[in-house]
């Protein structure tokens, strides 16, 4: 239930609508929230009559002397899912105030309820996200973690049997931009806040989103969602309301215990790749799978396989590197590269014979296609690093 704390906030916003003291007493008859603080504390022997027998006591002015600390007003139940816990008093002419009590009873009881509401929300929220820290970080559980995990998630509501997609988005630069901006530490937790309420716009019931540590943030969504738009969408959104980018690295989709560790992982993998590339919103497993192999082969052999290309990986030949990578990655399809590179089918021809001619290296050829290919993305990831 509420605190006196919670109970002072609604007799502060009622009294500023109302414009007169107005009490909070307990089942006890103790008030414990008031316009006037002296009162705090005090036994109020008529709310503990109308607490006890559910019922409206008026008191006037001729009865306040033969009563200790009550003074004139109305003093009506506060009823919570047909129990009362307390009794909310407005102090007055019994003649003006009578009329307040049912609305003010029914404003008292609709803030009692809404802040309850939110409390188990947060409680909610809170069970919720714990249990997900929980899965990330068990790899492969015993029996009875299983069984503790599986008792959590029933408690906390949480479908584990849901199919789900598993995302981290990151803050790109983030330590510039708090340094750029000068933010103090409430600044940055507001904005971290901010991130995520506008993550979780229009998400399900299903759905989870908290700040995971610093700059990164989980994200489990339904695995229906058009994970491409909805990483498009937040983007944008995040970065035209707050002016910072996020990467979103998703580790791909979870239905049952085991599927949480291993999704994060994979998760925090291709962040690790989509930092080390450029211009990266989004990275998954559908285009970055082969990033993800490169990405585990050690500096050095990286270094030196991609020597062995030369000029053609130098940046004065963009053009024809990102020709037969989108070529490779396409199927070697010549429609579809063309297509998603905008181009006619002979200027793609005329490229793709260009890679041949300067450098001997066919690109029609798969093989060769794919080693360079693979040269390719390994100077891509080696880029930030060098």
């Amino acid at each position: 239930m509420l605190h006196a704390s919670d109970f002072q906030n609604i007799v502060d916003r009622v009294i500023g609508i109302l414009g007169k003291n107005v009490n909070i007493m307990d089942t006890g008859g103790i008030i414990i929230a008031s316009g006037d603080e002296s009162r705090i504390g005090a036994f109020h022997e008529i709310a503990a009559t109308a607490a006890a027998e559910n019922r409206e006591i008026t008191v006037d002015f001729e009865h306040t002397s033969e009563l200790k600390n009550v003074r004139p007003g109305v003093n009506v139940p506060i009823n919570f899912y047909s129990e009362v816990i307390g009794v909310v008093g407005i102090t007055g002419n019994p003649e003006e105030v009578a009329g307040y009590g049912k609305i003010i009873k029914e404003l008292v009881e609709l803030m009692v309820h809404d802040k309850q509401q939110k409390k188990l929300e947060l409680f909610q929220y809170r069970a919720v996200s714990s249990l997900i820290m929980e899965l990330i970080r068990k790899s492969n559980p015993e029996q009875d973690e299983v069984r503790m995990l599986e008792n959590r998630a029933l408690l906390s509501k949480f479908d584990l049997k849901k199919k789900r997609i598993l995302l981290i988005a990151d803050i790109e630069n983030f330590g510039d931009f708090i340094a750029r901006n000068e933010l103090t530490e409430i600044q940055i937790q507001g904005l971290k806040q901010n991130v995520i309420d506008l993550i979780s716009v229009s998400g399900g019931p299903d759905d989870a989103f908290f700040n995971l540590n610093e700059d990164r943030f989980m994200i489990l969504i339904s695995a229906e969602e058009d994970i491409e738009s909805f990483c498009s969408n937040k983007h944008d959104r995040i970065f035209n309301r707050l002016g910072i980018k996020l990467i979103f690295a998703e580790g791909g989709s979870c239905s049952n215990i085991k599927d949480y560790h291993h999704a994060y992982v994979r998760a925090l993998s291709f962040l690790d790749i989509a930092i080390k590339l450029k211009n990266i919103y989004h990275i998954s497993e559908k285009l970055f799978d082969m990033y993800l192999l490169v990405n585990e082969i050690p500096d050095k052999i990286r270094k030196d396989y991609t020597k062995r290309f030369g000029s053609i990986l130098s940046d004065s030949k963009d053009k024809l590197i990102e020709t037969v990578k989108v070529f490779f990655e396409s199927g070697m399809n010549s429609k579809a590269t063309a297509t998603k590179l905008f181009i006619h089918k002979n200027t793609l021809i005329y490229r793709l014979n260009k890679v041949m001619d300067q450098y001997g290296i066919d690109p029609f050829n798969p093989y060769q296609c794919m080693k360079l290919y693979l040269a390719v993305i390994m100077k891509e990831i080696s880029y930030k690093t060098e």
